[in-house]
């Protein structure tokens, strides 16, 4: 796990599922997942948010991806911003047809 989701062991972390409709767009499900990953990475606080396609955490149909963000706060540490910022960014996961839940402290 650490090979493939690294970060700071000390620092909160975020699980980001993302889910494809059946029927799926493919690319643009990738894509997708690909700005929600980016605009987490943005976020203050983040030390690091792997791409899910990076780390090979994508089921093998395709239709479920995993990515990890990882913060350079603990849990308590976080700011409303910091918290806001992620739940910005799978919000606009969502709006774009996928199914996005998130795990963690967050």
């Amino acid at each position: 796990m650490q090979q493939r989701f690294p970060g700071n062991a000390n620092g909160a972390t975020a699980r980001i599922v993302f889910v494809a409709p059946p029927g799926g767009k493919g690319a643009d499900d990738r894509a997708t997942i690909d700005r929600v990953g980016a605009e987490a990475a943005r976020g203050d606080q983040v030390a690091m948010a792997v791409n899910p396609f990076q780390a090979r955490a994508v089921s093998e149909d395709g239709s479920t991806a995993y990515a990890v963000v990882t913060y350079t706060a603990t849990p308590n540490d976080l700011t409303d911003a910091t918290r806001q910022h992620l739940r910005t960014a799978v919000d606009h996961g969502r709006a774009a047809g996928l199914t996005v839940e998130v795990g963690g402290p967050v």
